[in-house]
């Protein structure tokens, strides 16, 4: 806050927003009012620059006002991720009571903090690579990491013991190839190469976390989240394990509810692979051209022909980390062959994939609870063929294939309940109805109806009242300030019955109500708000 503005002078609703912030300094806080979020101060300066909104002022109980920007509650993901995406870490302080029912100030707490290696948003991410939060925690015995893409559930780990300098190198190298957007590191890391190389990498937002919890603890939080067969991947791994448990508190910070799609520990073992130092990646240009830094000419835009952005991403690690096993290599080799020898196969197999959504980060959205009606619509679409799929690789001559085909669950019970309760074309939001298909849901079914028959009272209201004042151009209009009114021009006036209560007088008519009409429109907008929630709920 702005050294002008005392805080004792301060409004109640800015003094919260400064108690907050007090708590997040390493984040821009989004203060939700009404409609808006809205931020104040110094962090309102950074994010209207930063997104080219209109800086405007707020009365604060100061003489001079407080600086301050604001964005539709609706549109709020957008605007965060290009906050996210520019390097910043954001804070939604969410209204947590209904402001009806609120006495004085509305309760307001701390419901996200979103960051780069955080952020689920599908349209924010690209979607042929990875989005890695990387943590890593050093001691005297070497170094321990893990990276995780929490938007698909990815979490990979893995150990380098040896010197400084070895580590250090090796450390590097494998930075450079899980290309993280945000770092987790333990605050006495002291590996100064590795800490030079991360100062000069501004775009990689790097935190600093106290490593003063003791290793039962630790180990207690990684068996608690990711179960004891993962806890027994891992346990005897301890320096990699204490960096899962802090990546694991970073990232259940504010999420305190299970993410089901962070299930499972893959070991990473780096000496399996084939070492490229990260000038070699760089001259080989795997991910991008030298010249001009675009991905234009890269292997990967060369090679890149995966029918889902699930096999792009796949293609994209396999470049980072060459085979070097004759056996995996003859395997992959092996599988390759066959479908090139059998085109017709192989185009069968592109005619199944055509339909398939990225449906490892829509499982993470779901795992968040951050998924919406067309998301589900999307995963519908994308298991539909699945059944049939599965059926067809079974038939292959091919062992290796038909294995894989066996590993590939049923779906059919999930694709049912959504293809039943979805309507095809849902809206984007999920708090205003029109989600759920009729005969899903009884009650739903009934105050539907009861609404429908309320509307169709409205229409025959409005046609009684027209035969009985003789006035033609009598209408029944909703406006969401002022609900139903009956609406009457000027020259009719004379004709308005004495029944009729006036509620708003417009340039070139005037607005009624009546004791029916009240009737009405309680019963359509009431219904309307009980569908809504109940929908929501469904």
């Amino acid at each position: 806050m702005n050294s002008d503005f005392k805080y004792d002078k301060l409004t109640p609703m800015l003094r919260h927003y400064v108690d907050v912030k007090k708590n997040f300094e390493d984040s821009l806080l989004l203060y939700r009012v009404g409609d808006f979020y809205e931020a104040f101060f110094d962090d309102a300066i950074i994010i209207s620059k930063n997104l080219q909104l209109a800086l405007t002022g707020k009365e604060c109980g100061h003489d001079k006002r407080a600086p301050m920007c604001g964005v539709p509650h609706h549109v709020i993901d957008t605007y965060i991720n290009k906050l996210v995406q520019n390097g910043f870490k954001i804070a939604l302080c969410d209204q947590v009571e209904d402001p009806k029912m609120a006495k004085g100030l509305v309760k307001r707490a701390i419901t996200r903090v979103i960051s780069p290696g955080t952020i689920i948003d599908l349209e924010s991410l690209d979607k042929k690579e990875n989005n890695f939060l990387l943590s890593i925690y050093e001691n005297k015995y070497g170094i321990g990491a893990c990276f995780s893409d929490i938007s698909t559930g990815k979490l990979m780990a893995f150990e380098i013991r040896n010197n400084q300098s070895i580590s250090a190198n090796k450390l590097i190298d494998e930075i450079e190839k899980i290309s993280p957007s945000e770092i987790i590191i333990n605050s006495n890391f002291s590996n100064k190469k590795v800490l030079k190389y991360l100062n000069l990498n501004k775009e990689i937002l790097i935190n600093k976390i106290d490593d003063n919890k003791d290793y039962e603890s630790l180990s207690e939080n990684v068996y608690k989240n990711l179960g004891v067969e993962n806890f027994k991947k891992i346990e005897n791994m301890r320096i990699s394990l204490i960096a899962i448990s802090n990546l694991l508190d970073y990232i259940y910070s504010y999420h305190k509810e299970k993410l089901a799609h962070i299930n499972d520990i893959e070991i990473l073992d780096i000496a399996s692979y084939m070492q490229l130092d990260a000038n070699t990646r760089r001259n080989l240009e795997l991910h991008s051209n030298i010249d001009k830094k675009g991905k234009d000419n890269s292997l990967f835009k060369l090679i890149d022909k995966a029918d889902t952005v699930m096999g792009s991403r796949l293609l994209n690690m396999w470049l980072e980390r060459p085979l070097i096993e004759k056996e995996k290599i003859d395997k992959r080799l092996d599988l390759v062959e066959f479908f090139f020898l059998n085109p017709d196969l192989s185009n069968k197999v592109s005619y199944f994939l055509d339909d398939i959504f990225d449906l490892e980060r829509i499982i993470g959205k779901i795992s968040y609870q951050r998924a919406n009606a067309r998301d589900f619509i999307s995963l519908k679409t994308s298991i539909r063929n699945i059944p049939e799929f599965k059926k067809f690789l079974a038939g292959l001559d091919n062992k290796d294939i038909i294995s894989f085909s066996k590993n590939l669950p049923d779906v059919s019970n999930i694709y049912d309940i959504l293809d039943k309760s979805i309507v095809d074309d849902p809206p984007v939001l999920i708090t205003e109805g029109e989600i759920i298909k009729e005969g899903f849901n009884d009650d739903l079914d009934k105050l539907k109806k009861d609404s429908l028959s309320a509307e169709n009272d409205l229409i025959a209201y409005e046609n009684e009242q027209k035969e009985k004042t003789g006035i033609n151009k009598l209408k029944i209009n909703y406006n969401k300030n002022n609900g139903y009114s009956i609406e009457i021009t000027k020259s009719n006036l004379d004709l308005v019955p004495d029944t009729y209560i006036r509620k708003q007088t417009l340039i070139n008519r005037e607005r009624y109500t009546t004791e029916r009409l009240e009737e009405l429109s309680n019963l359509i907008l009431g219904s309307s708000d009980r569908i809504n929630n109940l929908e929501y709920e469904v």
